[in-house]
């Protein structure tokens, strides 16, 4: 899970337009982050840890003040972005239904005055600009919230690298509370 919101925050990042040095920061700060998490998330001894060792680990790793304040804001962000889809979808029902309108009244109106499609036809492209023109601004807000979110995780990288290891190593051994985690009983 980790590293699927770690890969969506490179990628935004890294979609991001290229229009100087600075740009590219953000997407270099965080691959360095990435690999220095990743290196100091094994640690000395870690092979002999007993599953009860592995889950108070574990615990420790999530129960940091920064794991818990980075979730309350990625928690947030998540339902701000559902309630966002949300409201989109039903917008797009609707236009959908408006566009379906137009398109069939298009078609009659062109069935029966052929020269006035041509003169209506403007507004259809004005509209698609438009549309095209909206889109470009929410994928721009989208990349931009994206980088915030990574923003949010690049202090918590270490502890979420140290947590993945941990419950691999967990998974190694077949320890009963990760079996359940996983919903592999």
């Amino acid at each position: 899970m980790a590293r699927c919101v770690l890969a969506l925050v490179l990628v935004a990042i890294a979609a991001r337009p290229v229009s100087s040095q600075n740009s590219m920061q953000p997407h270099q700060k965080m691959q360095a982050a990435m690999v220095e998490a990743q290196r100091k998330a094994s640690k000395k001894g870690d092979e002999k840890l007993s599953c009860d060792a592995l889950l108070a680990e574990l615990v420790s790793v999530t129960q940091d003040p920064a794991m818990q304040a980075a979730a309350i804001k990625l928690g947030a962000w998540s339902k701000e972005k559902q309630d966002e889809l949300n409201a989109k979808a039903a917008a797009a029902k609707g236009e959908m239904a408006v566009g379906m309108t137009m398109g069939l009244m298009s078609g009659l109106v062109s069935a029966l005055m052929p020269g006035l499609s041509a003169m209506t036809g403007g507004a259809g492209m004005a509209r698609q600009q438009a549309q095209a023109t909206m889109q470009q601004a929410e994928a721009a807000r989208n990349v931009q919230s994206i980088a915030e979110m990574g923003n949010v995780m690049m202090p918590i990288l270490p502890n979420l690298m140290r947590g993945e290891r941990v419950i691999t190593l967990a998974q190694t051994r077949n320890c009963e509370w990760v079996q359940g985690m996983m919903g592999q009983q």
